[in-house]
């Protein structure tokens, strides 16, 4: 009597479960995950089981579960079914199942313990905009009064953004001040639209391990690039580029100085920087009222624009245990980040992406050797186009309207100052958009990256 095609695929189940108990690279997998590992150990293992099952020829309902499919037959599979190989096959299995859910409860409870569910309760403030934007445009402000003025900042390049007019700061002339423990949300007194969000202790619980792997990796990969403004030379730009002004080329930034392009870590170096970005957003996407992330969300996704991850990891590692910490579930950054280390920038406005306004700051850190740091020691950031100043910190983040004219207050000596902050920037949507129409009529220049292909 014939097989029914039910016994047949039977059959072939177990001989696919017969082949890959007999390979000894899938049950080192299965038993034991990669921490430094690029792929997922998912993607790996189905990787393996569809080739076998190709051999064998049992038939994969889904690809994307292969993993999950196989696993959940091959458990529930009489005993005496399975060969002996594939009776220590399930035992592997349930090993890996158990160390899943272990180091999902672990993930799960840092990702309480930092802040990832637990959104700021803020104070709402509504202020009025000014007819006269308050510190003036186009000066360096001090909040200590000098007389004279400090020495001008050296000019290194005639062609970047440089003034050397100070302004000392009268404080009657300001409408409000946000003191270093202070969480609120300004309102714009006529439209009520939201122009300003502070949120002290972004990330919560974890911080103070958070931070001197943040700040370190922030100053090493700035003293890796080549950085963004000459007359200020303490920004660099992470993720995407749109290029020169004169000539944009969308792609990845190719600001790495010559010497560390084949540096045996700089794959690895890549990958901390979208971890320390993807932390960041995913702390943007609880900690920050919700409109903030729908905006980047919203713009990222209808533009179809990648997001700051150049090795297609779609994940973010943080350094809390060995083996560390991967988060496989929130949404990476949006492409277009900085990192700065003493940054300050004259009362300015910047151009916006259509319909994606915010700017997003986070302090990772803001000390001195010896004195005060609060306010004392300068480096507050203004929001000019409504008077206001927020005193920095630690630990804290700041989102702005980047057209409104805004800045960085003049440095205290002694006063050292390491962020990184997140916004889509009208260049970049310019060269995004160029890329794209290039892309689809053929005329994409040679040099540019073809790997961005997947994203038209």
């Amino acid at each position: 009597m014939p097989k029914s095609g039910k016994d047949v695929n039977r059959e072939k189940f177990l001989q696919l479960a017969d082949l890959l108990a007999k390979d000894p690279v899938f049950c080192a997998l299965v038993k034991c995950e990669d921490p430094e590992a690029r792929i997922p150990r998912s993607e790996l293992l189905g990787d393996f089981i569809v080739a076998a099952a190709t051999k064998s020829g049992y038939k994969i309902r889904h690809a994307a579960t292969a993993v999950q499919d196989f696993h959940s037959r091959l458990c529930a599979t009489t005993p005496s079914e399975l060969s002996p190989a594939a009776i220590q096959l399930v035992q592997l299995f349930k090993g890996m199942h158990n160390t899943n859910r272990r180091r999902f409860k672990a993930r799960q409870h840092r990702a309480n313990r930092i802040g990832f569910k637990h959104p700021t309760k803020l104070s709402e403030r509504y202020v009025e905009k000014l007819e006269k934007p308050y510190p003036p445009p186009k000066h360096i402000i001090l909040e200590q009064n000098y007389n004279p003025f400090p020495p001008p900042p050296p000019l290194i390049d005639s062609s970047c953004t440089y003034t050397s007019d100070y302004h000392n700061l009268d404080e009657s002339c300001l409408q409000y001040t946000v003191e270093a423990n202070e969480s609120c949300i300004f309102y714009d007194k006529t439209t009520r639209r939201p122009v300003a969000i502070v949120v002290r202790d972004l990330a919560m619980d974890y911080f103070d391990i958070i931070q001197p792997w943040a700040a370190g990796l922030v100053k090493d990969s700035i003293s890796r690039r080549v950085l963004s403004r000459r007359n200020n030379p303490q920004l660099a730009q992470v993720g995407i580029s749109s290029g020169s002004r004169s000539a944009g080329l969308f792609g990845w930034v190719r600001n790495i100085k010559p010497r560390y392009k084949n540096a045996p870590d700089a794959e690895q170096h890549e990958h901390d920087i979208s971890s320390l970005f993807g932390l960041f957003y995913a702390l943007i996407r609880s900690r920050l009222p919700c409109f903030v992330k729908d905006t980047f969300e919203n713009t990222v996704q209808k533009s179809g624009i990648p997001r700051l991850d150049q090795y297609g990891t779609e994940q973010f590692t943080l350094p809390f245990d060995n083996p560390k910490i991967t988060f496989t579930r929130y949404p990476l950054s949006p492409p277009e980040g900085y990192i700065a280390h003493n940054f300050s920038m004259p009362i300015h406005q910047d151009p916006i992406w259509q319909n994606c306004p915010w700017g997003v700051y986070w302090n990772l850190l803001r000390r001195r050797d010896s004195g005060p740091i609060g306010k004392e020691a300068g480096a507050s950031f203004f929001i000019s186009s409504y008077g206001l100043r927020i005193v920095n910190a630690s630990n804290t983040c700041v989102a702005w309207i980047l057209d409104d004219f805004h800045g960085t207050g003049h440095y205290e000596k002694g006063l050292e100052h390491v962020g990184i902050a997140i916004l889509l920037s009208k260049y970049s949507e310019t060269s995004w958009k160029k890329y794209r129409a290039a892309a689809a009529d053929g005329t994409l220049r040679d040099e540019a990256r073809l790997d961005w292909f997947d994203y038209i």
